[in-house]
């Protein structure tokens, strides 16, 4: 039993983690808010973390007989987030070249929008360059650079939110007592 594979667990549940993220990237789309930027977007974190535990709690319960190492937990937990990182990427990739091809013209309002509320606070030298380096990389705003800063993004996210989840559902399986076989043995003997 201790030797369950993480794969099928990971799979089913990095498919509904990214499944869910990219829903709600697309209802903050709906709703003509940024699903790139800070605000509501923030909150899509909160579902690949939910599926984290998910996935180390039902690995460790359902496949590993209620103990895990923190190790497999680990495993468990940045797989998923590469099954989802992956399927989120693919999706966002593919609504922003088809359908949503504001997107990325949002990011780009978003940046200038913000850059205004912060002229007075930092200063004109600073705010130039901020300007001006911007400018020079505004290219690499597109849907396929969107997509592999959206992978590398959760898994990176994967891999510290596991680091934590993975010690917490650590659950060692008690030791066995071999007493019994060491007296049973010294018995044949005589």
């Amino acid at each position: 039993m201790n030797n369950v594979s993480p794969v099928d667990t990971t799979i089913k549940y990095g498919a509904i983690s990214g499944l869910s993220a990219f829903v709600f990237f697309v209802i903050l789309w709906l709703m003509g808010t940024n699903p790139l930027g800070g605000g509501w977007s923030i909150l899509g974190w909160v579902i690949p973390i939910v599926f984290t535990v998910m996935t180390i709690r039902d690995y460790r319960n359902k496949d590993l007989g209620g103990y895990i190492t923190y190790g497999k937990g680990f495993r468990a937990g940045l797989l998923m987030a590469v099954f989802s990182g992956f399927l989120l990427s693919v999706l966002i990739y593919a609504f922003i070249t088809f359908i949503g091809k504001n997107i990325i013209q949002m990011q780009i309002d978003d940046f200038y929008t913000n850059m205004e509320k912060v002229r007075g606070i930092i200063s004109a030298e600073y705010y130039d360059m901020l300007i001006k380096n911007f400018e020079s990389t505004k290219n690499y705003y597109n849907p396929a650079n969107v997509a592999k800063s959206s992978f590398i993004m959760h898994f990176i996210g994967g891999l510290i939110v596991s680091l934590i989840v993975a010690g917490i559902y650590t659950r060692k399986a008690p030791a066995t007592d071999t007493s019994d076989i060491s007296d049973d043995a010294d018995s044949n003997l005589n």
